[in-house]
């Protein structure tokens, strides 16, 4: 666990390490960094079916990124549980659909996962991250849609108000650290705001690296 708020520090690729048998990470091993002011996440009790929202966001004023390869593969790798795990997908993958569905789950049975697939981004003049969503004002026309920068902090009230313990950021540069403002990036904002345990990457990631991942 590498817990500072040392930028130097953070910046490091600890995931490389090895030693004459190779990776750590293949050993068993898990790197972590750990936010010094964190807020104490909520207890959750995880049961069967595990729950997962997927979100799917391709905004047509962005680039363009394969929506298959990885969804495919966390469907494959899920395929063994049977009904022991159900799938939801956010469609539109809009901020309000997202809050509809993370609203009606927890009046009956919340989400365990919450997993993002698309564009992340880092906001410089603000030293903030941010996820892609969709536009609602286009997202159900034929006409391409517009991008929905959701900001880190309204992303973490949102999610730590609904009590998900595990969100899953399969999208680029949201664990990216600033030079002024170290934990502005979207995973430890909603570390900061209560969620449990975020998987995030800190720079642009290739879909199939993703795949792999996944």
């Amino acid at each position: 666990t590498v817990a500072t708020r040392d930028a130097n520090i953070l910046h490091l690729p600890w995931e490389l390490m090895a030693d004459s048998r190779g990776p750590l990470s293949r050993q068993e091993i898990t790197i972590r960094r750990q936010l010094e002011t964190a807020r104490k996440p909520i207890a959750f009790q995880a049961g069967l079916p595990l729950r997962i929202l997927y979100v799917v966001s391709r905004p047509g004023d962005l680039g363009f990124i394969d929506p298959r390869l990885s969804t495919r593969s966390m469907l494959d790798a899920l395929a063994s549980l049977g009904a022991d795990v159900q799938v939801d997908f956010c469609r539109p993958p809009t901020l309000a659909r997202f809050e509809e569905m993370l609203s009606a789950a927890k009046r009956q049975r919340q989400y365990h996962i919450v997993h993002f697939d698309g564009h992340g981004t880092f906001l410089p003049e603000i030293e903030l991250g941010a996820l892609c969503f969709e536009k609602p004002d286009v997202a159900a026309t034929l006409a391409p849609s517009k991008t929905d920068f959701v900001r880190a902090d309204r992303l973490g009230e949102l999610l730590a108000a609904y009590e998900i313990p595990l969100v899953i950021l399969e999208a680029c540069r949201t664990g990216t650290i600033g030079k002024v403002a170290v934990f502005r990036s979207v995973a430890p904002r909603l570390i900061e705001s209560g969620v449990g345990s975020v998987i995030s990457m800190s720079h642009a990631v290739h879909v199939e690296a993703a795949r792999v991942l996944l």
